[in-house]
């Protein structure tokens, strides 16, 4: 993807693990996700079919047929979707099943999260390894290994910085937990202040336009989720 003259001009300085990638080229951009046909990372598909299984049965009791024909699908796509058919995903789709669920979409990923096999990430707040703009004041830090379902980390910008939205993270969810400081948000002709224990959650196709430091002296942070990982 061609990258325009101002992000050219400033590109980022990558640790090790991450010479080989260029993290904020955006992927193309679907009708359900800036990650294509379905935003989530395959691994994770399986158990969103599966948690969807539990609720049409536990809390419906409705066969699949009479299920699909509620939702106003085909009884042959839902059965793709339950046993975990990537190729049937897609965000818009499965909003559509959920809306008759009368659940949302983080319930539904949380419940796929507790079925697959657990496991521990431990690290440290020096992070696992970082992303630098070092002339737009822009850092990245990502406080564990690298993944693909989801990325957790800090996002810290100098004082009086602004980043455009060709360096920001783009996701499916992208979630941020004010921690140190303001940061002021614009998204349309709307702006948001994010400050110290509040948080903003922005949902694709509505993310940050631009984000702005409005802070004189020092750095500001906060805590970035996105899911699926925007690397």
């Amino acid at each position: 993807m061609k990258k325009d003259k101002f992000f050219a001009e400033t590109q980022p300085v990558l640790t090790a693990e991450l010479q080989n990638s260029d993290p904020f080229t955006k992927p193309t951009n679907g009708a359900n996700g800036p990650n294509g046909h379905n935003g989530f990372n395959s691994s994770l598909v399986p158990e969103v079919g599966k948690a969807i299984v539990s609720y049409r049965l536990q809390k419906l009791h409705l066969s699949q047929r009479d299920f699909a024909d509620r939702v106003g699908i085909s009884r042959s796509a839902l059965q793709r979707i339950e046993n975990g058919d990537s190729h049937e995903y897609s965000i818009g789709f499965l909003e559509k099943i959920l809306s008759y669920l009368g659940i949302g979409l983080w319930d539904l990923v949380g419940r796929a999260f507790l079925t697959q096999k657990g496991y521990v990430l431990q690290g440290s707040l020096k992070g696992e390894f970082d992303i630098r703009y070092p002339e737009d004041g822009l850092r990245i830090v990502s406080l564990i290994p690298r993944r693909e379902d989801f990325f957790c980390g800090f996002f810290e910008l100098g004082p009086q910085r602004t980043i455009p939205e060709c360096k920001l993270p783009s996701a499916n969810y992208v979630l941020f937990q004010g921690f140190r400081g303001k940061f002021v948000f614009r998204l349309d002709e709307k702006e948001y202040l994010l400050t110290e224990e509040r948080h903003l959650l922005f949902k694709y196709p509505a993310l940050p336009l631009e984000i702005y430091n409005p802070d004189q002296i020092r750095e500001s942070i906060c805590l970035l989720f996105t899911l699926p990982s925007f690397l």
